[in-house]
């Protein structure tokens, strides 16, 4: 037996393919009003104040912000958890960082217009 014989002839596949490229644009809300600390701090002390069953119902539930439980047993790390007027619930220093940088709501991007009107 030769060799040669036990190989067929190969084939060649030919599957065309097309390869497309995009650009994409990433439009960002634009950025939050000149705004300072004392303000922010107004608009987070005018979030909701939540009775100790919601603080304890929330324990284990994340932060959206620092994804760490919004547990209330250590508030020097992240402030206390607050409840914004559009419901979402986050620590006040995260909270804070973040409305120096956007003025909307991290989850649902509800949008602080009107900051005067809310103190």
């Amino acid at each position: 037996m030769d060799i040669p014989e036990l190989f067929f002839d190969r084939l060649t596949l030919i599957i065309p393919v097309t390869i497309t490229h995009r650009n994409v644009a990433v439009n960002y809300d634009s950025p939050p009003p000149n705004i300072d600390k004392d303000e922010i701090s107004r608009i987070i002390l005018l979030g909701s104040k939540m009775n100790t069953e919601e603080l304890k119902s929330m324990e284990t539930e994340p932060c959206s912000i620092c994804l760490d439980n919004l547990s209330y047993s250590n508030p020097k790390k992240h402030g206390v958890p607050t409840r914004m007027t559009c419901s979402h619930v986050f620590h006040a220093r995260c909270l804070s960082e973040w409305l120096q940088r956007k003025n909307t709501c991290p989850l649902c991007s509800a949008v602080l217009r009107n900051l005067e009107a809310l103190g």
